[in-house]
């Protein structure tokens, strides 16, 4: 689910993590931008029922888009990554970048 933090901000629970953490997106009202930092996301990100939790340990996300007030959509590249298992320092990200668009009904 998707909730306002405040007139700027709205968070949203990605479903494949372990423990998760609220990805906040931050939207800039007077150009219609909507970004979020990176930021970790939960323990572990699990994107297949067969992948193994501790080898994407630490996922993070980050994304900028737009918003459309007329057509009141969000629309967001976004870029996830981990940490490989039982190395701190050693990041990675999956491949290519993942669209985020949401459409208010």
């Amino acid at each position: 689910p998707f909730t306002q933090i405040s007139a700027t901000q709205f968070s949203f629970i990605d479903p494949f993590v372990l423990d998760p953490i609220p990805v906040v997106v931050t939207v800039n009202a007077a150009t219609n931008v909507a970004t979020n930092t990176k930021q970790k996301i939960g323990s572990a990100r699990v994107p297949t029922k067969s992948a193994n939790p501790a080898t994407y340990s630490n996922p993070w996300l980050s994304g900028t888009g737009s918003v459309a007030p007329c057509g009141k959509t969000i629309t967001m590249t976004m870029t996830y990554g981990y940490r490989f298992a039982g190395v701190p320092s050693a990041e990675a990200t999956f491949s290519g970048t993942y669209t985020l668009s949401l459409i208010k009904q």
